[in-house]
């Protein structure tokens, strides 16, 4: 199982660094701190990806996608 540091997190998520910390604090990714760092396992971030896979989506115009 590999750690994977913020950046990381972001670039698999195609997303900021900063995004990926809201998503920690929240506690929507979970993540440990590795050395004075925070890391992410890939395993983790599986989970948050499947989680999300099971929102509904809105579209450009409110309604939300089924």
């Amino acid at each position: 199982m590999r750690a994977l540091s913020k950046a990381e997190t972001a670039a698999r998520l195609g997303t900021s660094e900063r995004t990926v910390e809201r998503f920690i604090d929240s506690g929507r990714i979970r993540a440990h701190k590795v050395g004075g760092r925070w890391k992410v396992f890939e395993n983790d971030l599986d989970a948050f990806l499947a989680q999300c896979a099971n929102v509904p989506v809105a579209s450009a115009g409110g309604h939300v996608a089924a």
